[in-house]
């Protein structure tokens, strides 16, 4: 007997007590195998015969189209997504399940005293844990493809998927799998197991999140964009999911993503982070003492770091919300109130006792004290971070997205994602100058976003804009800083001399500048002014004062597309501050083909015509006349209006134009705005004033198409009153705005 045992424990791998435990927990591969069948085909057999039901009067192509589709939607993304989220949870409930002996001395000892080696359990009980999930999960899987493949929905689905997704699936669970085993060998108990599990899988995540909404709620200037993007790489879950959406995954028609191959650096990070949590797991099962069982956490080093992670994240969300709320005062109160609530907790849950909840009381006080002393350092700037700007010679490039300069609703794209490298010299010394000034601005509150909701209020931060910076070094680091709420008016010099320069209308005008005929499919003309008069007044206007001329968009007829892209450019280079105010007149909608996104279908790129643009404006007068719309005529708008109310500020008022537009917007007829600050002047009834009037003011929609340089008058507001087709009478508000400089 001694012999046989000692051959038995020297065993690394013993077949008979696989079989033994397998047995055991042979009903929890029946809960896999009905929650994979139930994510998987039996989902895809509904959905399918749901779609057959519901499409009687179809014809037989559509429905088949339709099943088809529904089928690439599921191997693509809906469906196969449910299989990782499925994965870890019973990765999970798995670990829970086949280490509960753990939590029990005597349960332990039993397990302990059985004539195999605590190296052979735990080999055995992982292989058991890993056989009880895959089976279940391929089967389900090969069912659902299957399935597919009987309704003609994988034909054009590329065959890799079907090896892709479930050895994919199946690394995802073992990295799961292994962060709660690890979880199971740290703790005694199943609430503390279960907490740890959650811990391994987000806290790293959670506490970078935490720490970055931080920054950026003390910090003026941190641009956590970046941050965010690489934080989701740091748990399981959130990385999978992030990985289903990065660029470079390849897409469908229909948008489904597909996969192109298994991912090298996906498959290498899963397997390195699962190969270091098993053997932290197996140091960790070896070193704990079978006593220690039923014990909150077992090895001691554990408790300080889970307690750090929790007070640190419980106590800074709770300390930021109160200070949306209330405020600094308050956000104190919040970090200190939710550290000592979380600390309490704590120190129940690992004496279980709660006598014990005001132990350990130095920890408490020097982490509030460190968290207190981290939030003062960055709302000082002790370090400088928000009044850093590097010098002009250590800075090659400065990269920034300034589209919204000219365009407020940013109606057209950039050359890049993240916005326009400018590398000549002088535009790289007005950026910093730029910079400078914002940072030492005394209008650009220091910590703007821990004042209070008034000074938002404030009229003089409503016309505002947010500069993100990305300065480029010679040695190639990249710095980023977000200056948020810039007042436009206190640098519009400095951004007129930029938008000024050729070289920001090549950034910003890219991929106007770069379009080439051939590229345009084809295009709708659209009357700006018009167009917002008609959404906005429910008047039976004629469409012909709103639509011009279509090519693409249901017929084709090319004579002037070349013209009008000619014109467009040599518009965007010539375009200048001199010109402002530009009014906004046209919109182009055009259909561009995109060769290198032809998956996606084309696309839609919508150019605006301002009144600057004589030459584009030009050709669009000559397509007026031979295709008999509209051109820009203030006196036909005329004839729609039965006359115009003229408000001024009072000298006491504090309201601003746009806020008074956003609560009189929405006002079926016209009242009095002498509750809102303003005072009538007059009422305007000749068309050809009221005409003269409309071509010098903005409506409320075309504003947002208009660039922010252009200041408003907050003194003065224009009431519209549309004309009923059948009684003259007023039926609805629509507001005007009235750029600086100019006279009513």
């Amino acid at each position: 007997m001694t012999a046989k045992a000692s051959i038995s424990k020297n065993k690394l791998f013993s077949m008979k007590y696989f079989k033994h435990t397998f047995r055991s927990y042979w009903w929890l591969a029946v809960i896999a195998a009905i929650i994979y069948a139930i994510a998987g085909p039996l989902i895809l057999w509904m959905a399918a015969a749901n779609t057959r039901k519901y499409a009687i009067l179809r014809a037989d192509n559509d429905l088949k189209e339709e099943i088809v589709r529904l089928v690439q939607q599921w191997f693509g993304i809906n469906g196969v997504m449910s299989y990782y989220i499925i994965a870890m949870f019973l990765a999970v409930v798995f670990a829970l399940v086949t280490w509960s002996y753990l939590h029990s001395k005597k349960q332990i000892n039993f397990y302990h005293a059985q004539p195999i080696s605590r190296e052979s359990l735990f080999l055995n009980n992982i292989l058991v844990g890993i056989a009880i999930n895959i089976g279940p999960m391929l089967v389900m899987y090969a069912l659902s493809l299957l399935i597919g493949i009987g309704y003609g929905g994988l034909s054009s689905v590329p065959w890799q998927i079907a090896l892709v997704h479930p050895v994919r699936i199946f690394l995802f669970f073992m990295l799961s799998y292994s962060l709660a085993v690890l979880a199971a060998q740290l703790n005694g108990t199943v609430l503390t197991q279960f907490g740890m599990s959650a811990v391994l899988h987000f806290g790293l995540m959670s506490f970078l999140l935490v720490a970055v909404l931080a920054l950026q709620t003390f910090l003026d200037t941190f641009d956590g964009s970046a941050a965010f993007e690489r934080i989701w790489y740091l748990s399981p879950l959130s990385n999978c999911i992030y990985w289903f959406t990065e660029p470079g995954m390849s897409f469908d028609t229909a948008g489904n993503i597909y996969l192109p191959g298994l991912g090298v650096k996906w498959i290498l990070w899963m397997v390195a982070i699962t190969a270091v949590a098993f053997i932290a797991a197996f140091i960790a099962y070896k070193k704990r003492a079978s006593e220690s069982a039923g014990t909150p956490l077992i090895f001691g080093f554990t408790k300080p770091i889970v307690e750090f992670l929790l007070m640190f994240c419980v106590a800074t969300l709770a300390g930021i919300a109160f200070l949306e709320v209330s405020g600094k005062f308050f956000f104190v109160v919040g970090v200190v109130l939710f550290a000592v609530l979380t600390h309490m907790f704590c120190q129940v849950v690992y004496s279980k006792d709660f006598k014990a909840m005001f132990a350990n009381k130095k920890y408490l006080l020097g982490f509030v004290a460190a968290l207190l002393l981290f939030f003062g350092a960055m709302y000082t700037d002790l370090f400088g971070y928000d009044s850093y700007v590097p010098q002009s010679d250590k800075v090659s490039a400065i990269q920034i997205d300034l589209r919204s300069i000219d365009n407020r609703s940013t109606r057209y794209a950039s050359n890049t994602s993240d916005g326009n490298i400018y590398t000549d010299a002088n535009d790289i010394e007005l950026l910093l100058a730029i910079a400078d000034q914002v940072t030492e601005s005394e209008h650009y509150y220091r910590n703007s976003n821990l004042y209070s909701n008034d000074y938002l209020n404030d009229s003089m931060y409503q016309n505002t804009m947010t500069l993100r910076y990305t300065y480029i070094t010679s040695s190639g680091r990249k710095i980023n800083r977000e200056y948020n709420q810039v007042p436009i008016e206190e640098f519009k010099q400095d951004l007129l001399a930029l938008y000024n320069q050729s070289s920001f209308k090549r950034n910003v005008y890219a991929q106007i500048l770069n379009l080439q005929v051939g590229d345009i499919c084809g295009y709708d003309l659209r009357n700006i002014i018009y167009s917002d008069f008609i959404r906005n007044s429910g008047a039976d206007v004629d469409d012909t004062l709103n639509y011009g001329y279509s090519s693409g968009y249901g017929y084709s007829d090319g004579k002037y597309t070349a013209e009008l892209l000619d014109a467009m450019k040599l518009d965007a280079m010539q375009r200048s501050s001199d010109d402002f105010p530009m009014m906004p007149l046209y919109a182009l909608d055009m259909e561009i083909f995109d060769e290198a996104n032809k998956e996606r279908g084309n696309r839609v790129y919508t150019w605006v015509v301002y009144s600057a643009d004589k030459n584009t404006i030009a050709i669009i007068d000559k397509m007026a006349a031979e295709y008999n719309f509209a051109a820009v005529d203030y006196t036909a708008l005329a004839d729609y209006i039965s006359y115009l109310d003229i408000y001024e500020a009072n000298s006491d008022s504090h309201n601003d134009v746009e806020n008074v537009l956003g609560s009189y917007y929405a006002k079926s007829n016209v009242q009095d705005l002498s509750d809102e600050g303003f005072t009538k002047t007059r009422t305007v009834t000749d068309k050809a004033e009221i005409a003269d009037i409309l071509a010098h003011t903005l409506s409320n929609e075309a504003y947002y198409s208009s660039s922010p340089l252009i200041s408003i008058r907050d003194d003065i507001f224009i009431g519209v009153h549309m004309r009923d087709i059948i009684d003259s009478n007023c039926l609805w508000d629509l507001n005007l705005i009235v750029p600086e400089g100019t006279d009513i």
